[in-house]
């Protein structure tokens, strides 16, 4: 710019009279041309970091050109640039009563305000937030140039997160779309995006035009999982991800977002791929704890607990701070039956726990855990104990109540269970879970007609809730009375037809009343109205595979669950179970080994692999899983079949040396 111009563009003409009301001395050529060389000197200072020899500068210009509205815009400009607000502030006022349309006033000034509504002041009222909000606004609305789209970008974007501060969503909706397609790689710009739109309604619109706007650039491709992994559509989501991994593919972020949706989906084929996912992000720069965790969670989905525990050590090493290393060790601890273990290893952190905040929640994480460990080697005092620790911090939450109950019930110790749950329902006299608690403890010490009653005031209570029904039927079960359980069942099924999961109940304890042929009824009927119920589909697979007769259709019913749900281990069982008394031995060792590899300590499971096993010759294998059945405390188990068919494949592969 010549210096003709310059000096135009720091002067003011006699207009300005009619602007402010004021009448300014119009400063002579050598005042204006001493101005434009301090501005100049101001220049170079700033470029060198002095910031008080800028100031002077300009300073002195404005005291030779007290016309010019630039001087003390760009001494506003100089003093934000230096964190001095309130100076930024009081000379861009300044310029802007020299000029009131100067738009680098108005940016200066709106920027001020904006930082200084992210920071409130103690004790400012939510309503004066609000109003320096919208100055803001206003200030930064007349720095816009026209069209918008040549104002920088940053100040696009300060004004696009205030709108969002006063919900104006479609004004933030309008410069964002812009600024995303100028810079996809400001990560904010897409999050910001998809705000404005939920904040709108619009959600719909933002997966369009995502889905648009990623065709032509995939690095918008991760935002566009994102919002496919709010409306849980895993499968998109993952698609949209490994998209954006082939633009940045050593982003971690991306890979634990990936792993994320694809641990959500489920499938045996995610969960392969999450892990793979996770094992090269653990070798990225950037990676933590989180990836282990990942890793760990779906090793143990897989299968492979073994595997679980050297993630979760993994990820105990790298941040031992976080409780969630902790808890997804004792989860994989958990799998492999090792209660002992889960108690050694959260013992000593628990007691370390400082009684700040973050010890405060460490501890509430990690005792239900060691509750449960003891619980499990049947150390009922200490699983008590434990519990009752958790419950102490956190009281006014359901779950370590319960397991206080549930410990004492598991002790024997059914009085005390009853009186817990009795005064927990009291102040929550609709829980139907408190109540089947008291109810089923009240049973068990003895006192049938005390239980019964407890249910059938929650029934009459809650008389439109299937739940309070079916819970009364289990606890007719309990007592002793299965024709009342029955009857029960009946009725709430004619007074909720909709209800599926009543009408599995009644087919499912006519069948273990052994009424089969009308438990066959029940569950055809249901399949009639629920063909894709994979709960029923399994067990009148499983009930024809257990009584050997129609095996056929048994493994057609079971195919049919697991299309519905293919890793699911217990239908896996069944079809191998199925296939096992049809004489496919091989067939069913298949299936059972893959139910086997999901569901470890499932002893049943372990029992049916074993008579597959022994079937084809494979003695060592099959005395490795009666081995592993029985070291399972499951009630469910027919221990005493399990331990005669171990003695005789011992016997067997002894006799063979």
């Amino acid at each position: 710019m010549s210096r003709a111009a310059l000096v135009a563009l720091i002067s003011v003409s006699a207009l300005l009279v009619g602007r402010t009301g004021l009448a300014q001395p119009v400063p002579s050529v050598a005042d204006r041309a001493r101005a434009y060389g301090l501005f100049l000197e101001a220049r170079s200072a700033a470029d060198a970091q002095d910031v008080e020899g800028a100031a002077r500068a300009l300073r002195a210009a404005m005291a030779l050109d007290p016309t010019s509205a630039t001087l003390p815009a760009e001494l506003a400009e100089l003093y934000l640039g230096a964190d001095r607000d309130g100076e930024a502030e009081t000379t861009a006022n300044q310029a802007l009563g020299l000029d009131p349309a100067l738009k680098q006033a108005h940016r200066i000034l709106g920027q001020v305000l904006a930082a200084r509504a992210s920071e409130p002041p103690a004790g400012q009222s939510r309503e004066a937030g609000d109003a320096m909000v919208r100055s803001a606004i206003t200030h930064l609305e007349q720095s816009l140039d026209a069209p918008v789209k040549q104002t920088p970008i940053e100040v696009r974007a300060m004004l696009s997160r205030l709108y969002l501060a006063v919900d104006r969503n479609d004004d933030a909706i309008a410069l964002l779309t812009d600024i995303v397609k100028e810079a996809p790689a400001w990560r904010d710009g897409p999050a910001l995006l998809s705000e404005a739109f939920d904040g709108a309604g619009r959600r719909g619109d933002a997966v369009t035009w995502f889905e648009e706007a990623a065709r032509d650039n995939p690095e918008l491709a991760g935002a566009l999982g994102r919002l496919y992994a709010g409306t849980r559509r895993w499968r998109e989501a993952a698609g949209a991800f490994e998209r954006a991994l082939t633009v940045t593919p050593r982003s971690v972020d991306l890979r634990t977002s990936l792993a994320a949706v694809l641990l959500s989906d489920g499938r045996r084929p995610s969960l392969s791929r999450a892990r793979d996912v996770l094992r090269d992000a653990n070798g990225l720069p950037g990676a933590d704890e989180r990836v282990l965790l990942l890793m760990s969670q779906a090793e143990r989905r897989l299968g492979d607990a073994a595997a679980a525990e050297v993630s979760a050590r993994a990820a105990v090493a790298k941040n031992g701070r976080n409780p969630r290393t902790y808890v997804a060790l004792a989860e994989a601890l958990e799998d492999q039956g090792q209660f002992q273990a889960v108690v050694d290893a959260l013992s000593p952190v628990i007691a370390a726990a400082p009684s700040n905040p973050q010890g405060v929640l460490t501890r509430s994480v990690l005792l239900p855990h060691v509750g449960v460990a003891h619980q499990s080697l049947r150390e009922y005092d200490q699983a008590i104990a434990t519990f009752e620790a958790a419950r102490a911090l956190t009281p006014d939450e359901r779950g370590p109540a319960v397991a206080v109950m549930r410990a004492y019930a598991a002790a024997g110790r059914y009085a005390e269970a009853a009186r817990l749950a009795g005064e927990a329902l009291r102040d929550n006299p609709d829980d139907v879970g408190l109540a089947l608690l008291q109810a089923q403890a009240l049973v068990k010490a003895g006192r049938q007609g005390d239980g019964v009653a407890v249910m059938r005031a929650m029934v009459a209570r809650t008389p439109n809730d299937g739940d309070a029904r079916r819970a009364l039927a289990q606890v007719y079960l309990d007592a002793g009375k299965p024709a009342d359980a029955l009857n029960t069942l009946r009725d709430a099924v004619k007074r909720f037809p909709g209800d599926t999961d009543l009408a599995f109940e009644l087919g499912a304890t006519l069948d273990r009343q052994g009424r089969q042929d009308e438990s066959e009824r029940v569950f055809r009927q249901l399949l009639t109205t629920s063909p894709a119920h994979a709960q029923a589909l399994n067990y009148l697979g499983y009930m024809f595979a257990d009584r050997g007769v129609k095996l056929p259709e048994a493994v057609q019913l079971i195919t049919r669950a697991l299309a519905v749900d293919p890793d699911n281990g217990s239908y896996l069982d069944s079809l191998g179970w199925a296939y096992f008394k049809m004489g496919d031995y091989s067939r069913a060792a298949e299936q059972l080994q893959r139910a086997v590899a999901l569901e470890p300590t499932h002893p049943v499971i372990q029992d049916h692999y074993a008579d597959a096993l022994m079937r084809l010759g494979r003695t060592a294998d099959a005395i490795a899983a009666w081995s592993a059945a029985l070291a399972s405390r499951d009630q469910e188990l027919d221990r005493a079949s399990v331990e005669r068919k171990l003695t005789q494949a011992r016997e067997r592969a002894a006799s063979a040396r």
